[in-house]
């Protein structure tokens, strides 16, 4: 059975002077099972259903003297310490403002009413109905999220939102430095033919300072067997005046051999 059974119901019994009392901060949503009257319920025994119970939305006194409604005043206008008609909901931040998201949600059901199940009233029989859950509970966008579990799924896509902000950030950092890397790569590769080229110019050197101490070398060689020849044909000079001649040879022979070997030794420090 829907609401507008209920209103049925509702208008045959208003013709019979009774009156029915469906409090429910969502009427709308609730559903009431087939309901039974019994001859007597007929005769005057009904009185009224109300789907949840009269709490005002659940609110205790100390929250309904605490808090005021959105334009500053006292939510429970008419003061009988119940949110009712003619009242106003509670502003629960002190915003100024109701509105889904705005962090006004509220809870207060009874495990009663969470067990959707919860009908009071007298003179009827009660064949199945639903719908306190949704009593004593705020309905706003934001809420039914956290209510059917969709906040902490958007809260993890809010999460890996975020990580794959910070994987791109990392990303981007990272190639940058890849792009800086390749750059001095590339920098080095350009330098390697240079290098490379610079090394066969030292080589070539070091292959002609090699060939000029082994030719070097070997003069110092012939001078030094002249030498020795020298010194003994000038122990057998038969006069001081050829003796003297080739004395002058030997020196300069000598001389010419120092010279050679001072150049050797400048080449190998060069090296």
């Amino acid at each position: 059975m829907n609401i507008l059974d209920l209103f049925s119901i509702r208008e045959n019994i208003m013709n019979t002077t009774k009156l029915v009392s469906i409090l429910s901060s969502t009427a709308l949503l609730t559903t009431v099972g087939a309901i039974t009257f019994s001859d007597s319920a007929k005769a005057g025994g009904f009185k009224n259903i109300r789907i949840g119970d009269r709490d005002g939305f659940g609110y205790t006194d100390e929250q309904i003297k605490e808090y005021n409604g959105a334009d500053g005043n006292l939510a429970d206008r008419n003061g009988d310490g119940v949110i009712g008609v003619g009242d106003v909901l509670l502003d629960l931040n002190g915003d100024g403002r109701l509105a889904t998201g705005s962090n006004d949600n509220f809870d207060n059901r009874r495990q009663k009413e969470k067990q959707n199940n919860f009908l009071r009233g007298k003179g009827y029989q009660d064949n199945g109905s639903s719908g306190s859950i949704f009593t004593d509970i705020s309905l706003s966008t934001s809420y039914l999220d956290e209510m059917f579990g969709l906040t902490p799924l958007k809260n993890e896509v809010k999460e890996l939102q975020g990580e794959q902000k910070q994987v791109n950030k990392d990303l981007k950092k990272l190639d940058g430095e890849i792009k800086k890397l390749t750059t001095q790569v590339t920098n080095k590769e350009n330098k390697i033919p240079k290098l490379e080229e610079q090394i066969k110019v030292q080589e070539d050197n070091i292959t002609s300072f090699e060939e000029q101490i082994k030719e070097k070398e070997k003069t110092i060689e012939n001078l030094t067997q002249e030498i020795k020849d020298l010194k003994i044909e000038k122990n057998n000079a038969p006069n001081e005046n050829k003796k003297n001649k080739i004395k002058n040879k030997i020196n300069q022979k000598n001389n010419t051999k120092e010279r050679l070997m001072g150049d050797i030794e400048g080449t190998v420090e060069k090296q």
